[in-house]
């Protein structure tokens, strides 16, 4: 599917176990809405995380492919672009865990190698991300006492 499908409809980039939806800023909470039933949760991704853009550059590269819009020299070279850069992002992560096991990085440290955040944009995305999860962790426990308060009243849920 490209990444120019009906823009209120999220995009399946990814076919692991987890499911990854890019979906456009104006349909993020019909988006929310329509993934509740299934339970889903929405994962901040670092701002210069590449790894959505290249899936969706391999699926456009694929289905220019597969209708012969392109060559097979052409697939390739994307192909290959696509995987030196990973080769290089994974090396830069294996620097910082080295650093990291060596007692010579701290958190942020990691956002700035990986993704070119300076140290105060790191800062932010860690406490932002410590916001995210004290208040999910907060409605998990808000929606417990509440499950927990109606079955004691014979409410069913």
């Amino acid at each position: 599917m490209s990444a120019t499908s009906n823009p209120s409809t999220p995009i399946k980039i990814a076919s692991d176990e987890t499911e990854h939806c890019l979906i456009p800023a104006k349909n993020l909470q019909s988006s929310i809405s329509s993934h509740h039933e299934k339970s889903a949760t929405l994962v901040m991704v670092p701002r210069g995380d590449k790894g959505l853009e290249w899936q969706s550059e391999l699926q456009r590269a694929r289905d220019d492919f597969d209708n012969d819009r392109i060559t097979w020299t052409e697939c390739s070279t994307v192909i290959n672009c696509i995987l030196a850069a990973s080769d290089a992002e994974y090396e830069r992560i294996l620097d910082f865990e080295a650093r990291e096991q060596a007692g010579q990085a701290k958190p942020r440290d990691f956002y700035v190698l990986v993704y070119g955040y300076t140290e105060e944009e790191a800062e932010e995305y860690i406490q932002a991300g410590a916001r995210e999860m004290i208040a999910r962790e907060a409605n998990k426990s808000y929606a417990r006492t509440r499950n927990l308060r109606g079955s004691r009243h014979g409410c069913d849920h």
